[in-house]
């Protein structure tokens, strides 16, 4: 084969994403194809997990934890000190975002500083770590890898009205801690588990709502090319969800860089085309599974299900008669058929009879299906197709063009001590799963402790936290990332356990103030010698506002998008005061607080959240009505929570929304504002008093202290 190079333009699938260039290359038909040079397998993301010695340290006083031994240990190699440690007000706010996305209250951050204990902090963390709202929190980190959205995305648009269900699973899951290999099994394989009570069977199909929910352009007319595409979106979101390697171009060539072969992809592809995720169509839909029901709920759709039967019958039966009925008597006035006047009058009478029953039939029907059960529950899932096998490499990624059979397999680049076999008649799932969470996998574990550490410091250890191939970064402490998975899998699988761990490090808990000369040695602060201050992000912004306006609705999860609805498109958001995990999430119709604020695009996987600075961002606290209202709403649940002195009213203002007092300067500045504004008098609840003190919270939700934590 000869080979030819096109450099054609094309256009991702994120609606916010510009056009770009796709150099794409053809193989051509006249020469035998050559061999790609086989890639190395020496890069340290392929080695297997080291049980690393915890480092000595020149000060042992300072360490609190084996994590802070790493930390200091290179510090003092590369001549840097670490920062002082945060005050506690700080440290109770970091720690309240970082856990559950949330703000503490002003009684909160009373109680933690005036707690002499020693433990006061760990008592803190043990608290937070078992809130519900944990999994919500946390549960957002996973859904932005997830791709998790409620539409398909595409030029036709189609809404997933069940996805929600997933969502569920991910925040429930984490707030219970689910073991994170099992976790990531249920996602790859929960339909193929065994379980022991219907629970659980619901919670294992709904997980594979993983494999299902990625973006589809379901009215594509080539049915081949769109399943091939749907594997080809599977396989590429596993591979950097669960092993940090991007894997979608070696559906085309040989990895340019990592040593993954087109064989290794198409083995992979095998096992996603063994498993069904769409139905054909003109337009193609995708698979909804029925759940698990009680036994109680069974039997009352059984009933109603005979009950509906029995008079859908009787209403056929009756119509016909009548019918039957009615053309004979048409036929009589007609003078067609003879008929004595006698008979003609009961026939007549049987005809208003039968007219009479079946508009009572109706009005039964209509009362059946108005106090009928619950329909059974439906979840985005997958499921394996009725002949599972192997596949055929596509030249070029062509599923027209297929070249060799290629049996369904793992990447070869994992080397490992009898794998797990593909069986006849499976589609290979299961198997791929246990592959996936073996403890001498290399990378399955190092992925998520690195993705717990970025949420944590707002960098990963390896920064690129998607991306662990030859192409992305390297690690800035690997014997630590090492010793992080090791002991994650000795936790038994536990998040929690790997962030308990972490936050009461002395490492986290470090002033993001720098000492003078680090930044000069640590310009980045990779080496972690103080804190990184970090922005919040965009759900942490607007569930923040309406903790302080006393508005956030504490629901817990549950379909949220409106009934009645057909397309995302234009679709209006409305005065939702759920907690921001729980607005919809549309692949065209972003939120307009959250696509501002940096919001993950649900189109691709995404570890790491642009963070952007941009002057909409800045508008958006001046104009949105959103934040007006909810300034308004806290503003007159301060005025009526506050005795007549302004200094307190602005001590609580700035403890609800900063979590601190006011510094003198912005004493004096905000008493100068209020008083000049005619907003003095505490005991006037005329509307010039409210919009003063409206306008003054609005301005607090501006400043970048709100929307910044040290």
């Amino acid at each position: 084969m000869r080979s030819i190079l096109h450099i054609m333009p094309f256009r991702r699938g994120s609606h916010r994403a510009g056009p770009g260039y796709a150099l794409i290359c053809v193989l051509m038909p006249g020469s035998a194809a050559v061999a790609a040079e086989p890639r190395s397998t020496t890069h340290w993301s392929f080695q297997s997990l080291r049980n690393v010695a915890v480092p000595r340290v020149d000060d042992p006083e300072w360490p609190r934890t084996e994590i802070d031994r790493f930390i200091l240990a290179r510090l003092t190699a590369e001549g840097l000190r670490p920062a002082l440690d945060a005050g506690r007000r700080v440290l109770i706010r970091r720690v309240y975002f970082d856990l559950v996305g949330l703000p503490p209250s002003p009684t909160e951050v009373r109680r933690f500083i005036g707690d002499p204990a020693t433990d006061a902090f760990a008592r803190v963390v043990d608290r937070l770590l078992a809130s519900p709202q944990f999994g919500e929190r946390w549960g957002r980190h996973w859904l932005d890898v997830a791709r998790y959205a409620e539409s398909s995305g595409g030029g036709r648009s189609q809404l997933f009205v069940n996805a929600w269900r997933y969502r569920d699973y991910v925040i429930n899951a984490l707030a219970a801690d689910k073991p994170y290999d099992r976790f990531v099994t249920e996602q790859l394989a929960g339909d193929l588990l065994p379980y022991a009570d219907p629970k659980q069977r619901h919670d294992q199909l709904v997980a594979t709502g993983f494999l299902a929910i990625g973006p589809k352009n379901l009215d594509n007319q080539d049915k081949e090319g769109l399943r091939m595409d749907v594997v080809d979106e599977q396989i590429d979101s596993m591979g950097k969800t669960f092993l940090g390697l991007t894997l979608g171009c070696a559906r085309c060539h040989d990895h340019k860089s990592d040593p993954i072969p087109t064989t290794d992809y198409y083995a992979l592809a095998g096992i996603f085309r063994s498993t069904k995720t769409l139905l054909p169509g003109n337009v193609s839909g995708f698979v909804q599974t029925p759940l698990p029901i009680s036994a109680a709920h069974e039997q009352a759709l059984s009933r109603h299900e005979h009950a509906r039967k029995t008079l859908r019958q009787r209403l056929k039966d009756a119509g016909k008669e009548r019918k039957a009925l009615q053309s004979k008597l048409d036929r009589v006035n007609a003078g067609t058929a003879p008929l004595a006047a006698d008979a003609a009058v009961n026939d007549a009478e049987a005809v208003s009879t039968l007219v009479r029953q079946v508009k009572a039939l109706e009005r039964q029907l209509e009362r059946l299906e108005r106090n009928a059960p619950p329909p059974r529950p439906l979840a985005m899932a997958v499921r394996d197709e009725a002949e599972p096998g192997d596949t055929t490499l596509c030249i070029a990624g062509n599923v027209h063009t297929p070249g060799e059979s290629v049996a369904r397999g793992f990447l070869t680049v994992a080397r490992m001590v009898d794998p797990p076999v593909i069986r006849p008649g499976q589609s290979g799932r299961r198997a791929l799963a246990a592959w996936m969470t073996r403890p001498d996998h290399p990378l399955t574990c190092r992925v998520i402790v690195n993705r717990v550490w970025h949420h944590l410091f707002g960098a990963g250890l390896v920064r690129s936290v998607d991306n662990f191939g030859t192409s992305g970064e390297l690690p800035s402490h690997p014997d630590l990332l090492d010793w992080l998975a090791v002991h994650f899998q000795e936790d038994g699988w536990s998040i929690k356990a790997t962030i308990r761990r972490i936050v009461l490090s002395r490492v986290y808990q470090l002033s993001s103030r720098p000492l003078a000369p680090h930044r000069a040695g640590d310009p980045e602060n990779r080496l972690l010698a103080r804190t990184n201050r970090r922005r919040l992000d965009a759900e942490c912004i607007r569930d923040a506002i309406l903790t302080v306006s006393g508005s956030l609705d504490s629901t817990r999860g549950g379909p949220v998008i409106r009934d009645g609805t057909k397309t995302e498109f234009n679709y209006a958001f409305g005065p939702i005061r759920r907690r921001s995990v729980y607005l919809p999430t549309f692949r065209n119709t972003p939120h307009a607080l959250l696509d501002v604020f940096d919001c993950a695009d649900p189109n691709t996987v995404v570890g790491r959240r642009t963070v952007s600075t941009v002057p909409t961002q800045a508008l958006y606290f001046l104009n949105s009505p959103f934040v007006i209202d909810q300034a308004r709403i806290a503003a007159v649940a301060l005025l009526t929570d506050t005795d007549d002195e302004v200094s307190a009213a602005l001590d609580l203002a700035y403890a609800r929304t900063l979590g601190r007092p006011p510094k003198p300067q912005e004493r004096s500045v905000a008493l100068h504002y209020i008083r000049q504004a005619d907003g003095g008098d505490l005991r006037d609840a005329s509307e010039r008093t409210v919009g003063v003190w409206s306008r003054f919270q609005q301005a607090l939700f501006s400043c970048i202290d709100f929307r910044y934590v040290e």
